[in-house]
């Protein structure tokens, strides 16, 4: 659950720099490249200087999740009140 919750920032800041020119399949690649991108930093720094950390398929999962719940949340709340204002 924690790993879920620190992302959703991430998503809420995808939604609102980008948020003309997304749509859920570009979310989703975001939100998985994320992950990704996390988990790879763990492993190069794990093999660089020796973090004792592992990189695991459900981190990346659980990122992304995260991520994406940003978005929604971001489309819930936020996307309406940009669109009132144009």
């Amino acid at each position: 659950m924690f790993f879920i919750t620190i992302k959703i920032p991430a998503g809420v800041y995808l939604g609102i720099l980008f948020h003309k020119h997304l749509n859920w399949f570009l979310v989703v690649i975001a939100a998985g490249i994320t992950g990704l991108f996390n988990e790879g930093m763990q492993l190069l720094l794990d093999v660089l200087i020796n973090i004792q950390r592992t990189v695991d398929i459900t981190d990346i999962i659980t990122n992304a999740c995260g991520v994406i719940a940003g978005y929604i949340l971001f489309s819930a709340f936020v996307k309406p009140l940009m669109q009132d204002k144009n």
